[in-house]
């Protein structure tokens, strides 16, 4: 009965705490059993998301146990073979929450509860939602033990920080809920001035690299004389580390200040999921995909919305004036600070003939654009493009020289360009073509690589007469088909005795569109499939409650894949 006041109190206490916590001496312990070594830190920037919490070190290996960083009650659990894996949410009374990911296992009692759920939602990766008063937690109490699952790239725990109101996130360092040690100086490497000049409505962008050199201990300044002329904005490669570890980490803090006056300011401190893709046009895409290092351009463009920008300092981008003094800082999430700074010397323009690409149109970026060339229909939705941007749509010339493949296209082939940075929004694409009624079934849009003939799923099915999907990929599609049903490649033989096993596993594959669903059964009755990552074996693990010994039973197996294509495989064995 205490248990359960305690729980409606902390309920209560969640439901008046609408801010999150800022750095609180011991409000947070340290969340697992391992020394304070990150792999990774908040808001690295990686292709379409934002790191969004730190991952700590475990020493290579799993099963260290995961204590909960305050008092409050898990009010989630997920698995799942992709993104978090095994994965723990615990609420606390300050509205926050704390996040454990790619766990290993949790423990007995929640383990017991999530194999119930799963049966009850004949679900194998389920989001579950246990109520508040169900497993209430103290400080340090272990909820679960270290791992390697989901998309994880090997073991270790990410951890997070989240408002409890909105589930956005928070940096865990800046914020003084974790600590670790760093006393290095992030490094800077280069920078970048990068021209803009317009046409047709459209800003076209000329980056140009000029090293640095230390001049002393965080100082840094121009190895070699850096011209500007026009209108433009700077961007930065930089790289941090900390101590005892050889790991890169992203920068938490950069600004420019033009004799003296900020012009940009840029701070991670915190963001939310639905704005996490944005870090797309935070980076310098094509430049910093392209680097070791992190390439972050020094300047917003209006329709980028997210917070970590200073308000009313400037947007970045400037007219130089000859003698100007730049002064470019960068912090890491520990206080250590490295400037580099210059004076500006402004050239004559160079003389640059810039026109709007053959074949291209401009589309600008806070208005819809839709298209149809030949049998192919684009629709690009307003703010998909960061920037007003130049695109181009055609149908290719397919002579006896394009390259081949075994896979057979139905339909002729259309390209589409964009911008070097991928679309924030995805586009609708939508291609036509006569197909006898025995052709249609497995219709679908696929890539071609014009260069290897290559061709991959896209994606869509075949209806009216076309077949439509939502992409974020430009390239070159034309439409294909998919017959061929998933296969699946079980552990044991037809009647094998399993008596004294624990359990078995399975492989499933599909030559093109991929596994969309599966559901297996033993004896006409639903069994739980564990995955531990996208590349890992399924595997079934007995359940001796209802598994009767000394018998035959079935095994059946039912795939389905992206294009609809279905195959069941059946086998017996003794348990």
């Amino acid at each position: 009965m205490m248990k359960y006041f305690t729980t409606i109190l902390l309920t209560a206490c969640l439901a008046l705490a609408g801010v999150v916590a800022q750095a609180q001496d011991n409000y947070y312990i340290f969340p697992i059993d391992a020394p304070p070594l990150l792999s990774a830190n908040f808001g690295e920037l990686r292709p379409d998301h934002f790191h969004a919490g730190v991952d700590i070190k475990t020493g290579g290996v799993e099963g260290a146990k995961v204590y909960a960083a305050a008092d409050g009650y898990i009010s989630r659990i997920g698995i799942k073979p992709s993104g978090y894996g095994r994965v723990l949410y615990v609420a606390h009374p300050n509205g926050t929450t704390t996040v454990y990911a790619h766990l290993r296992e949790f423990t007995p009692e929640l383990e017991a509860y999530v194999k119930q759920q799963r049966y009850r939602m004949r679900q194998n990766n389920p989001d579950i939602f246990p109520p508040a008063s169900m497993f209430p937690v103290k400080q340090g109490d272990v909820i679960a033990y270290s791992g390697n699952s989901g998309s994880s790239g090997g073991p270790h725990l990410h951890y997070e920080v989240r408002k409890s109101s909105d589930q956005s996130v928070v940096n865990p360092v800046t914020y003084g809920h974790i600590k670790t040690a760093d006393t290095k100086r992030p490094l800077i490497v280069s920078v970048y001035w990068i021209a803009r000049e317009e046409v047709a409505g459209v800003a076209t962008y000329n980056p140009r690299r000029t090293p640095v050199k230390a001049l002393a201990a965080g100082k840094y300044g121009l190895s070699a004389p850096l011209s500007v002329s026009g209108e433009g904005c700077f961007a930065v490669e930089v790289r941090d580390t900390k101590d005892n570890v050889s790991n890169k980490f992203a920068i938490y803090r950069t600004s420019v200040a033009v004799d003296g006056e900020e012009i940009f300011g840029l701070k991670i401190d915190g963001f939310s999921f639905a704005d996490t893709k944005y870090v797309n046009d935070v980076m310098e895409y094509p430049l910093s995909t392209a680097s070791s290092y992190d390439i972050i351009r020094l300047s917003r463009h209006e329709s980028n919305p997210m917070t970590i920008y200073n308000s009313g300092k400037g947007s970045g981008f400037f007219t130089p004036q000859n003698g100007q003094n730049v002064r470019i800082e960068v912090e890491d999430d520990c206080g250590n600070l490295s400037t580099l700074e210059f004076s500006l010397a402004v050239s004559e323009p160079r003389q640059r003939v810039v026109s709007v690409p053959t074949g291209s149109v401009p589309v600008i970026w806070d208005k819809e654009y839709k298209r149809t060339t030949g049998a192919f229909s684009v629709t690009i939705p307003k703010g998909a493009f960061y920037r007003s941007s130049f695109f181009a749509q055609y149908k290719e010339p397919v002579t006896p020289s394009t390259p081949t493949t075994s896979r057979t296209i139905y339909s002729d082939i259309y390209t589409i360009k964009g911008p070097e940075t991928p679309p924030h929004k995805a586009m609708n694409l939508s291609l036509a073509c006569y197909l006898p009624d025995s052709l249609r079934t497995g219709a679908c849009l696929a890539r071609v690589d014009m260069e290897s003939g290559a061709v991959t799923y896209a994606g869509g099915k075949w209806n009216n007469g076309a077949v439509t999907i939502s992409t974020s990929a430009f390239g070159s599609y034309a439409i294909a088909r998919d017959t061929v049903p998933p296969t699946a490649t079980i552990s044991f033989a037809e009647g094998a005795d399993l008596s004294g096993k624990s359990s078995f596993n399975m492989r499933f594959e599909d030559d093109f569109s991929g596994i969309a669903s599966y559901v297996a059964t033993i004896d006409g009755r639903w069994i739980i499939l564990e995955q531990k990552s996208m590349k890992s074996p399924h595997i079934h693990h007995f359940d001796h409650d209802w598994l009767t010994s000394g018998t035959e039973h079935t095994l059946e197996v039912t795939l389905t894949d992206g294009a609809g294509n279905t195959s069941v495989v059946r086998r017996k064995f003794r348990y």
